[in-house]
């Protein structure tokens, strides 16, 4: 009411500019009071400005709003409004420039947002669905096969890589995110590549070895260091990672994630768990695909309450919508779940804040460990040494290239800074983004 007659008065007033000359002191005190009471703000878009260039195609869009939010575009969206006056989801954008229209009742807030895709060059991620050989996707609709796995892949290779730049910008990093090979002919869908095993499906589950029967298959050329591979089989609810592969199980997935970018908060608020998908909520399928993602990219060793690699996976929901439950805001300040390995993240040349060609120079590391010193060389500055016990601990020594290509610590200390028994583990990055690891193991004493 008070805005209402907020507007009201000061129109009137506008309209009647020798109110405040005949008023005198009168007019200036009205005045005075008219600019105390707040008027209604229209709806505000909070963490991304007009004109923005994004690299990724799925957007978290987040703001305030007064009533009912309306939006308009040609891009679709899925936003959550389940908390008074906030909002949160995401945008799919399409290649170039994308209008986007938010309506509340007290107005309209429009911005442009660009999506540029990143270049092949940048491609450093391979989504894969693997099948047994007497089963095939494409042409048969069983329970053993999902016919829609390149829309459903697609999808959630996309929230993955969305939460991840979310994640690194909790973090004060950027919006930095890993970049999967997109298909040529739709730069803004993940080109799922399909895989058929050397078994039939029940050679394949009377195996029991899911990780070797997919990697098998791999082709030559993404088994490179160069790329990570993220592959999804169903003749298992299996979820395992080592150097560049990852295998994860997911049953049929037949109707039990979404096909549309319009049906993620659904999904996301949706804690009910379903056997497709090992038991597990879409929410929670979608952290544990992320947490043996980190794994993958050595990414993932921070310990903690509230982290993926501690098994929160369910978190994963609170960077697209405003309540991981409908009507339970979110605790803000703990949306960052990597922690100190983001500095990895940061530093390495899998992964980077704009998706551009950029030019890179090869690099090795040695590792040694004489006189009770541990230390690192390399061929170029170092920007990063990480010290740590697997899911226990993790220090790093955050270098930027300050302190060139050698670093060194006395080993009693490192070990004495992970409360370790003698082992660690490590690993290296340098500031052209190449990245070494492997692990220390104390001598045996002398007999």
């Amino acid at each position: 009411m008070l805005n209402k007659l907020s507007i009201a008065m000061k129109t009137t007033l506008c309209k009647l500019p020798c109110l405040f000359f005949l008023c005198g002191s009168a007019g200036a005190a009205l005045s005075a009071l008219l600019a105390t009471i707040p008027l209604a703000h229209a709806v505000e878009v909070t963490n991304v400005k007009d004109g923005e260039v994004f690299r990724y195609p799925l957007v978290v869009i987040e703001g305030t709003c007064r009533g009912k939010l309306q939006f308009k575009s040609a891009a679709e969206a899925s936003l959550d409004t389940t908390v008074a006056d906030k909002f949160r989801g995401v945008v799919e954008l399409k290649a170039g420039r994308n209008e986007l229209a938010f309506k509340d009742d007290a107005g309209v807030k429009t911005l442009a947002l660009t999506y540029k895709p990143a270049t092949a060059e940048d491609y450093r991620v391979k989504v894969w669905y693997v099948v047994p050989k007497d089963e095939d996707p494409l042409k048969v609709k069983a329970d053993q096969v999902d016919a829609l796995y390149q829309t459903k892949l697609d999808l959630l290779t996309k929230v993955m890589q969305s939460w991840v730049a979310e994640d690194m910008k909790c973090g004060g990093y950027g919006a930095k995110t890993f970049y999967p090979e997109m298909r040529k002919d739709a730069p803004s869908k993940v080109d799922v590549g399909l895989l058929y095993t050397n078994q039939t499906r029940a050679q394949w589950s009377a195996q029991g070895n899911s990780y070797d029967v997919a990697r098998s298959v791999l082709p030559p050329q993404y088994a490179t260091p160069k790329w990570r591979n993220l592959a999804f089989i169903t003749c298992a609810n299996v979820a395992q990672s080592s150097d560049n592969f990852c295998v994860i199980g997911y049953g049929t997935l037949v109707g039990k994630s979404p096909v549309r970018v319009s049906e993620i908060v659904k999904w996301m608020q949706t804690p009910e768990p379903d056997a497709h998908l090992g038991a597990l909520s879409y929410r929670a399928f979608t952290g544990v695909t992320l947490h043996e993602f980190g794994h993958m990219i050595h990414w993932a060793w921070h310990p903690g309450g509230y982290n993926l690699i501690q098994d929160a996976y369910e978190n994963v929901a609170e960077a697209f919508t405003v309540a991981m439950d409908p009507g339970v805001p979110h605790n803000e300040a703990a949306r960052s779940s990597y922690g100190i390995q983001q500095e990895l993240f940061n530093n390495s040349r899998f992964y980077w804040k704009t998706g551009d060609k950029q030019t890179y120079k090869d690099g090795a590391f040695t590792f040694a460990a004489k006189d009770g010193k541990f230390t690192v060389k390399a061929d170029h500055p170092l920007g990063a040494v990480f010290y740590y016990l697997p899911d226990a601990n993790t220090q790093v020594a955050k270098l930027d290239g300050k302190q060139g290509k050698t670093w060194e610590m006395n080993i009693a200390d490192i070990v004495k800074a992970l409360g370790s028994a003698g082992n660690f583990s490590y690993m290296a990055v340098d500031v052209e983004g190449n990245e070494a690891h492997s692990f220390y193991v104390p001598p045996a004493a002398a007999k």
